[in-house]
């Protein structure tokens, strides 16, 4: 009887540390493919992780950690088992490989996406063994030698011998037992056999057992998110936490929650376990806060809690998860139309602050914006949009110069001098005189009044009069129109130009040298500014910010030389109504001149200086006139 025994628990041993391998060898295979496709085709499988799920499906928790950390995942739709996880800072793929291993799932992977399926393979039960247990109906005690028997039929079996009800969870029903139980009453026995195969027995009556797995088993007060539905109460787990959950009106969940200097993590796991709600914290949660808030629902409270922070929530198949704004499935995409703007205008005036950690770009086919971050940065930056994409006003300007120009010129006196060739009489009398007489018309008139006895003048000898006076009125006016956007310059530049020459001499050579003359002109303008900024109020008037520069020619005062010039310039800031005119002028230029020539000393007499020489006077005044009218259009 004891070799039977020894060769019994001999075999025993083979074959579990036979499966034992069989199962080193499975997860290490699952390990080193996760690890070749972790390195090119899927890093985020070697992210960190939090997670705590309580009685979530299998299929939403590995859709939202695919998700989450961008891996391709996809399940099989006969996984159907619900899962309670608590996991904390660990890798992704270690993860996915606790999954398989507890829940008896394979991995096949076709590229980069990963297909979680059951585990098939059966493990080799011996052919014709019957089960070894025996029962005595007198004394009620039970005696089991297992090896490697399927528990289905092990309860099966016991059911029969000790007319016992005896119910098996789905999730066991392929799996297999060992162990070894001498003469022991039913109920110990099956405590026991239990406890050295890792499931659960409870007993539901004197005759009736059930058979469960220990995550079915366990069902915790505080995961059961009913126990807090219809009444205020506040769980003890946490003394540095006070948070109470009631009903209000409409039947919703209100939270109350008082705390000072708490980790944001501890205060997400004390509200998710509170409420029964199944969460996945991707990434970890640092920082502290003071919180108090009264009667809010879920949502507002989150919110509230991130407000200022680098993490947010989103939800998922009822699974919330919680981590940094910029980690996949936490971000979103907007597309964000511009419809009385320029593109480029807004996307210059959303402040910097709160486009951190959201990618702004501009798609200008459609004048649209595209959003890449977390909600509540999208959020906020959607709304800013919205409040200043408004309807800009155009304003057309319409300016009106008047230049108005009065000039008065008088010139007079008398020169004599000798000609190359005697002159002849000629010239004009009316409208002004300008005349030259000969010698031979002056020795007349002094043979007329009796001086012919003095002498007479040569052939080549003339004398000029001179008698003129020229007046003059220019009135020059142009109506430009010029429309620009509210707050944007319109500028109005009328000019022309004027050139001068100058002669630049260059010496060639040493013993030969020679003098090279180039002659360059150059230009010089004169020209008429007038910029204007429109600003327009709520009440459709328009600020008007006017900088207006003249400048003009006045003449040269050699021949060659570069143009004189004078300028007017002035600035002026005024208000007027929407259609309203004003005028603004002032800008006056008067200008006097007196020129002559004549015989030293008597140049210089009046009355004789005109007889005696030659003078010319030269009185110029300008005045300009600007008018402005803006109008606005929408």
């Amino acid at each position: 009887m004891l070799d039977r025994q020894l060769h019994l628990l001999i075999l025993f041993l083979f074959i579990t540390t036979s499966l034992l391998a069989q199962l080193d060898d499975r997860l290490k295979l699952l390990e080193s493919k996760l690890d070749k496709i972790s390195m090119i085709d899927a890093p985020g499988l070697n992210d960190d992780i939090d997670i705590t799920v309580s009685n979530s499906s299998l299929q939403s928790l590995l859709a939202g950690i695919g998700k989450a950390h961008k891996i391709n995942i996809n399940v099989d739709p006969s996984i159907e088992q619900n899962v309670s996880i608590n996991i904390t800072t660990e890798k992704v793929k270690n993860v996915l490989l606790f999954i398989c291993q507890k829940y008896n799932l394979d991995i096949q992977n076709t590229g980069a996406i990963l297909s979680f399926v059951k585990y098939t393979k059966e493990i080799p039960q011996i052919k014709g063994k019957e089960l070894k247990i025996e029962y005595n109906s007198v004394s009620n005690l039970i005696t089991m030698d297992l090896s490697m028997d399927s528990l289905q039929q092990v309860a099966k079996k016991i059911a029969k011998l000790t007319n016992t009800n005896i119910l098996i969870s789905p999730l066991l029903r392929d799996k297999l037992v060992n162990g070894y139980i001498q003469n022991t009453n039913l109920e110990d026995a099956l405590e026991k056999l239990a406890f050295s195969n890792d499931f659960e027995i409870s007993k539901t009556s004197e005759k009736s057992f059930n058979i469960v797995t220990k995550q079915l088993a366990s069902n915790p007060v505080t995961n059961n998110p009913n126990n807090y539905n219809n009444s205020s109460k506040t769980k003890p787990s946490n003394s540095d936490i006070n948070l109470k959950i009631s009903t209000g009106i409409n039947g919703e969940k209100l939270y109350s929650i008082q705390t000072t200097n708490q980790s944001i993590n501890s205060i997400i796991k004390e509200l998710c376990n509170t409420s029964g709600i199944s969460y996945m914290i991707n990434s970890d949660l640092q920082g502290t806060t003071t919180l108090k808030v009264d009667n809010i629902t879920l949502e507002s409270l989150l919110n509230t809690l991130f407000t200022g922070t680098d993490y947010t929530y989103s939800k998922e198949n009822e699974i919330y998860v919680f981590g940094d704004r910029k980690k996949e499935g936490l971000r979103i995409t907007k597309v964000v139309q511009i419809e009385h703007r320029a593109l480029t205008d807004v996307i210059a005036a959303i402040p910097k602050e709160i486009t951190q950690n959201v990618q702004i770009s501009p798609f200008v086919e459609l004048n649209s914006i595209i959003l890449c971050g977390s909600e509540p940065n999208i959020v906020e930056i959607e709304n800013f949009i919205k409040a200043i994409d408004k309807p800009v006003p155009v304003v057309m300007i319409e300016v009106t110069i008047i230049d108005i120009v009065r000039s008065l010129d008088v010139k007079g006196g008398i020169k004599a001098g000798l000609g190359k060739v005697p002159s002849t009489t000629g010239g004009t009398l009316l409208p002004g005189v300008d005349v030259t007489l000969s010698s031979g018309l002056l020795n007349d008139f002094l043979k007329t009044i009796g001086l012919s006895n003095i002498g007479r003048v040569l052939p080549e000898f003339y004398v000029g009069l001179q008698a003129l006076e020229s007046n003059g009125f220019i009135d020059i006016q142009s109506t430009p129109k010029i429309a620009t956007l509210n707050g944007h310059k319109a500028s109005l530049n009328i000019g022309k130009t004027s050139y001068y020459v100058e002669q630049n001499q260059n010496v060639v050579g040493v013993q030969n040298p020679q003098t090279i003359v180039t002659n360059v002109y150059k230009s010089v303008n004169a020209d008429f500014t007038i910029d204007i900024e429109p600003i327009v109020s709520g009440n459709e008037q328009v600020t008007l910010y006017v900088s207006v520069n003249q400048s003009d020619f006045t003449g040269r005062s050699t021949p060659g030389a570069p143009p004189d010039q004078t300028n007017r310039k002035f600035e002026s800031m005024i208000r007027l109504k929407n259609e309203e005119m004003i005028v603004l002028g002032g800008l006056e230029r008067n200008q006097k001149g007196e020129t002559g020539s004549g015989l030293p000393g008597i140049a210089r007499v009046p009355v004789l200086n005109w007889i005696f020489g030659q003078r010319q006077r030269t009185k110029e005044k300008s005045k300009l006139i600007i008018l402005i009218k803006p109008t606005i259009y929408y």
